[in-house]
Order: structure tokens, then C-alpha cells, then sequence
């Protein structure tokens, strides 16, 4: 038990591993972009990922495919696509306001993949990855994080392949048409969906606080070794001075420059 600020400090204390907890937060928003196709087809729409000769055209059947998979479709595109989405889209925004960024990149992201199947999943995903973009000022985090999203969905794309070519078609008919949704089924994946993908982002928001702390500890600590190099001891006061104001509490010495009674001066 305990107050809400302190439960908030004991989340906010738990260490992450970062590629599981990216690849959690990338699940997590799988039941609501389910629940957004199931909307569609229960409208009438058809999706063209299901027409039989582009599903024909997209399958992984053997290793060497998903293995080809991995390269065209988890390395180049989040490299690309983040360089020009999170790097040129949302930098533009810089100085501006920081969620109309986040937004308008992320409404970009979804456009640009033109179809109607991937908008909840695609501006979500958009926008979690434009605040990590924008709070860390790194887009290397976002493409691992985009290539960590698209394995997933060429793995569960292979791994349907394989198990469905050794089950009879029939079955495989009577399993989809057992798995229509009705409007009830529509509203409670809709509910699950937004509650595990707030779950989700909140995560990232947690990793993210994590990450951006860890990158200005780096570079703290390059000024400081950087300061420790100079002759000019004013140089180096003024250096710390500002370190000091920005909430820097610890401070690593270099003995590989100059000597005790050198470094006793700076102290």
C-alpha cells in the first residue's frame, strides 16, 4: 500500500530490458488494430490483404523467403521510413509545438501505407515512436522498435503459412468463418485494445524517461572528460558550474591526465 505518487516511484524504479519491453509494448497494440478490421468488415469493407491472389503473392513459404523478409521488410523500410517520418517530418516541428509534431508525423506514417487495415495500428505505432524520436532526439530507438514490429508480423505470417500447408483447407475455412465477430466481440477487443495499448505506451514513456537519462549521463560525462583535458582551469570551473546546474550529482576524475596535484586544483 502507499500513496499514488509513491507506487508511481516504485514503477518508475524497475529496471527494463528494453528489447523485451519494446517487444511488449509492440503486441500490446495488436487487440486494436484487430478490433478497427473487425469494424471494417463488419461494415462491408474487404480487405485487399485478404484477396487470394495478393495473399498468394505475400506468403513466406520456406526460410530462405523469411530470412529475404527480414531484410526488405524489418531493415530497409524502418530505416527509411524513420529517417524520413521521425528524422525530416517530425524535426520540422522543433521549436513548434512538440504533440502537433508527434501528430502530424504519425498521420503521415499511416497515409503513406495506404491501407485502411493498418490506420489504428500504423498511427499509433507513429505516434510512439515520434515521442521517443522527439524526447530522446535519436531515431536509432524508433527503427529498432518499428524492425521489432514488423519481425513479428513476418513471423506470425510464416508461421501460418507452414501450419496451414499441413491442414486441410476446409478446417481452415470452418476456423475463419468460426471466428467472425459479432458487435459484442467488436466492443469488448475495442475496450481490450485500448486498455493494453495505453498499457503499452506507458511503457515506452517509462523506457523513454529511462533512455533520455541515460543519453544526457553520457554526455555529461564526455563534458566532463572533455573539461578535465583543458589547461585552462576557468575553463574547467565554468564547464562543471553548468553540469552542476543541469542536476549533475556525480563526477568521474581522469587520472590519465595531468597529476594528483592537478586534479586536487579542479576539486
Amino acid at each position: 500500500s502507499g500513496s499514488p505518487s509513491s507506487c508511481k516511484e516504485r514503477v518508475e524504479s524497475l529496471s527494463f530490458n528494453p528489447p523485451f519491453t519494446l517487444m511488449l509494448a509492440s503486441a500490446s497494440m495488436v487487440d486494436a488494430s484487430s478490433a478497427f478490421v473487425a469494424f471494417l468488415e463488419k461494415i462491408g469493407y474487404s480487405s485487399p490483404l485478404e484477396n487470394s491472389a495478393f495473399a498468394e503473392y505475400n506468403q513466406i513459404t520456406n526460410i530462405w523467403e523469411y530470412l529475404l523478409s527480414i531484410v526488405t521488410v524489418c531493415i530497409i523500410p524502418p530505416i527509411c521510413e524513420e529517417t524520413l517520418f521521425r528524422g525530416a517530418v517530425l524535426n520540422s516541428f522543433r521549436g513548434t509545438n512538440k504533440w502537433l509534431g508527434i501528430f502530424v508525423s504519425a498521420f503521415c506514417f499511416m497515409i503513406m501505407h495506404g491501407n485502411p487495415d493498418q490506420t489504428v495500428h500504423q498511427f499509433i505505432l507513429g505516434v510512439v515512436l515520434g515521442y521517443i524520436a522527439w524526447e530522446t532526439r535519436n531515431i536509432w530507438v524508433g527503427i529498432l522498435i518499428h524492425a521489432i514490429n514488423n519481425l513479428i508480423a513476418i513471423t506470425i505470417s510464416f508461421a501460418y503459412t507452414i501450419i496451414s500447408s499441413n491442414i486441410d483447407t476446409g478446417v481452415i475455412e470452418g476456423a475463419a468463418e468460426a471466428t467472425t465477430y459479432s458487435w459484442n466481440d467488436i466492443v469488448y477487443t475495442a475496450i481490450s485494445g485500448v486498455l493494453t495499448a495505453a498499457l503499452g505506451i506507458y511503457l515506452v514513456i517509462l523506457l523513454t524517461k529511462k533512455l533520455k537519462k541515460h543519453i544526457e549521463n553520457k554526455k555529461a560525462a564526455a563534458n566532463v572528460n572533455d573539461a578535465s583535458k583543458s589547461e585552462n582551469n576557468t575553463e574547467n570551473v565554468e564547464m562543471l558550474k553548468k553540469l552542476i546546474q543541469a542536476g549533475m550529482n556525480v563526477a568521474r576524475i581522469n587520472f590519465s591526465h595531468g597529476n594528483i596535484e592537478d586534479q586536487r586544483q579542479k576539486i
